[in-house]
């Protein structure tokens, strides 16, 4: 292990260390400085594109024996004093919790890679042609660079058509189709290739060792952005290469995490210097985590949707209305534009929507930090407790969390509300256990309440998520999981929250949005099924030629449609008396396909991404690749990963309740989580079936908090050593 590498020098070494001790020794410190050296060389010399120039070996030299000869005097004024405190079991518990975490993060955070010289091809094709709304069919490249960064030799260019180099700049006019440029050779890494999209450009090729990607370069405005072409086929020996980078930054992750776990647990614990550290880490992660959720504003615009629209409407009703507080659309979003001032009349207005989305932006950096810092505070081990703060931070970063703030919806309210819950539960789960006195159990009780109305006034489906807590949180405290002094405030939780929905049920049958629903499920489900349509006509639905014809209609014509024409005033008569009763009493008659029916449409359920509604500035796509990559890499996408830590969660949550010690609170939101799941999905598919990746976009950040909040209680519980069997009997270093 890491740890007993050091202790051939140890004062408490039996014996007189040998020849081979002594070469073990310096082996190690050799190969954990070179570790911290190929990190900080990633750090200092990488690039944007996760990769760094060969060059940087040469230019971080000098890093090497500097960092060496800080290891030695680590190690020697250190390591020895503290390594007798600590028992073999121990040292065993903080070499594999440091392994854990240093391997997530080199999951989430791969370090860059050296950028070898490799052959490739690159062919750019000026085809002639243009978008229909652009004025011209030039093409403009105004920097060509590999990817380390160094630039491209523009001589290397062969030239053919119309292309030419202009001051640096590669320019074609777009008069002669198929014009090439061409570029064959060893070349580092890969190329970047910055285009210039404007009114007057046109139409591109990009052909890139073999594949290739079309490009419209038209936007209504100029704008220049970057395009990547990596090394899609690698040799074995730059496998290996990369292979031998990731070990090294493994290698120097786990001996820098090792050598906080003792600095925190051992060499320093509770002292000032270690909570300013922390303190300092905190820090350090909230601006990276701000700028990258800042981010997101330089490539999605402000934008608005016919459902804007209906928010809009029913913030332009006074606020204690019936028009307001049981409009076309749930209040909590219309009380965030009315506080803003928008009305029907004003809503498009560019200032206003910039303060609305200013407000999601922010509203949605408090409520993730609030989260991320609720969860970091149930570590137990307090040198782990930054990594888990960080590791929720990051997952709020992701595309599917992160594109709503641009959007004027409800969806980035909603999910900046259910981030800020799972604090407050967890925050007052935690306190529970303790039996506070009366005022603090009062205060919890009027936030949750509170955020809980906000949080179920803002979507439909959100109250079917609630009700778990507030029955498993009173489940919980009468098998003894919280404080008997507390029990009574979840009872008190549990029927204000009945009041919540009977209030929020009343609102939903007075507004016309369950009608909505229905011709939904009119036009995409019922009448295209031969069995359902039969089963409703039967029940006395007033079939006719004009309203099968809905199924050929888009949203915005058979909604309107049915709720305007006259020729369908029998059917919004039938709808409004027996639509709701009629279409339950089919889910009821079909059980098992109802059950069934959301398992068959998974990928679109748990997997589907949403990504059409990004509105990118001036029509460009032009999302980070970085934003793309960690996306991919924390918002889980793979069945096999995501039922597995299924799986840990459904066996922690068995272990909390059947401990005979009250045990880690935050297994309770877990098992909220695993319990709610499936009748979340039951109701997205059957609740609405039009847009389900939005709609099931809750769900799917449901399902992957719920696997990461899985992995973070299991590094608590490893950092403990609960996860590794406890030799009997075993002695400190020191014996």
């Amino acid at each position: 292990m890491l740890l007993e590498f050091l202790t051939p020098l140890s004062e408490n070494a039996s014996s007189k260390p040998g020849i081979k001790e002594y070469a073990l020794y310096l082996l190690s410190l050799i190969m954990i400085s070179i570790a911290w050296w190929f990190v900080g060389m990633s750090v200092f010399f990488g690039n944007r594109f996760s990769v760094f120039s060969t060059r940087a070996f040469v230019k971080s030299m000098i890093l090497l024996p500097g960092l060496f000869l800080l290891l030695v005097f680590l190690a020697k004024s250190f390591f020895y004093p503290n390594l007798k405190k600590i028992s073999e079991q121990d040292r065993r518990v903080l070499f594999l919790t440091s392994a854990a975490i240093a391997l997530l993060v080199l999951i989430l955070f791969p370090l860059a890679v050296p950028a070898f010289q490799q052959q490739h091809t690159l062919q750019i094709i000026s085809t002639g042609t243009k978008d229909t709304e652009s004025q011209g069919t030039i093409i403009e490249i105004r920097k060509l660079s590999y990817l380390d960064g160094s630039p491209m030799p523009l001589q290397d260019i062969e030239l053919s058509g119309d292309w030419q180099i202009v001051g640096g700049t590669l320019i074609s006019e777009g008069d002669q189709s198929d014009s090439v440029a061409e570029l064959m050779g060893r070349m580092p890494g890969g190329v970047v290739l910055n285009f210039r999209h404007n009114i007057n450009a046109g139409e591109v090729s990009v052909i890139w060792d073999g594949e290739r990607t079309d490009y419209d370069l038209f936007a209504s405005q100029s704008i220049s952005t970057d395009s990547v072409f990596q090394g899609s086929s690698r040799s074995i020996s730059q496998l290996g290469r990369d292979f031998l980078v990731q070990l090294l930054y493994f290698f120097g992750l786990l001996s820098i995490f090792c050598l906080i776990g003792l600095a925190v647990d051992v060499r320093w614990p509770n002292s000032h210097l270690v909570r300013v550290l922390l303190v300092l880490m905190y820090v350090g992660i909230f601006i990276f985590f701000v700028k990258g959720k800042l981010s997101y504003m330089e490539f999605s615009a402000e934008r608005v949707f016919r459902d804007t629209e209906w928010y809009v409407e029913t913030a332009s009703a006074p606020l204690g209305s019936l028009d307001f507080l049981a409009g076309i659309r749930p209040f909590t979003f219309p009380l965030v534009l009315k506080y803003f001032g928008v009305t029907t009349g004003n809503f498009t207005d560019s200032d206003l929507l910039s303060d609305v989305v200013q407000f999601q932006y922010w509203f949605s950096i408090f409520a993730w930090s609030a989260l991320a810092l609720a969860i970091s505070q149930r570590m137990r081990k307090l040198w782990i407790r930054p990594f888990i703060f960080g590791l929720a931070l990051f997952f709020s970063l992701n595309l599917e969390i992160g594109i709503w703030e641009s959007l004027v919806l409800s969806e980035s309210t909603s999910f900046s509300l259910f981030a800020l819950l799972i604090a407050v539960w967890l925050w007052w789960n935690a306190s529970s256990q303790k039996t506070p006195g009366h005022l603090a159990q009062i205060g919890y009780l009027f936030l949750t309440a509170l955020i809980t109305i906000l949080f179920v006034f803002s979507r439909e489906s959100n109250q079917y998520f609630v009700v778990f807590g507030a029955i498993i949180f009173p489940i919980a405290g009468f098998l003894g999981k919280i404080s008997k002094g507390s029990r009574a405030y979840y009872l008190v939780y549990l029927f204000l929250f009945i009041g919540i929905v009977f209030l929020k049920n009343a609102s939903f049958n007075i507004s016309n949005l369950w009608q909505i629903h229905l011709f939904d499920h009119l036009a995409h489900r019922i009448l295209p099924d031969q069995d359902a349509l039969d089963y409703f006509v039967a029940a006395g639905l007033p079939l006719n030629e004009n309203l099968l014809g809905i199924k050929n209609m888009s949203g915005y014509e058979f909604h309107d449609y049915l709720l305007n024409d006259p020729e369908m005033a029998t059917v919004r008569e039938w709808i409004s008396t027996d639509g709701m009763s009629t279409y339950m009493m089919y889910l009821l008659s079909h059980p098992i396909e109802s059950i069934i029916e959301p398992f068959r449409h998974l990928p679109s359920i748990f997997g589907g991404d949403n990504l059409e509604y990004h509105q990118p500035l001036y029509a460009v796509p032009t999302i980070p690749p970085w934003l793309i990559t960690l996306t991919n890499r924390i918002y889980i996408r793979n069945l096999f990963v995501i039922f597995t830590l299924f799986g840990f969660a459904v066996l922690g949550v068995i272990r909390y309740f059947f401990d005979k010690n009250r045990g880690q609170t935050p297994w309770l939101v877990v098992a909220v989580f695993l319990i709610s799941l499936y009748p979340m999905m039951f109701i997205v598919w059957h609740g609405n079936p039009i847009e389900i990746e939005r709609h099931a976009a809750p769900v799917g950040i449901q399902l992957r908090l719920m696997a990461w909040m899985t992995v973070m209680l299991l590094l608590d519980q490893l950092s403990l050593g609960e996860l590794i069997p406890r030799k009997m009997n075993v002695d400190s270093v020191s014996a």
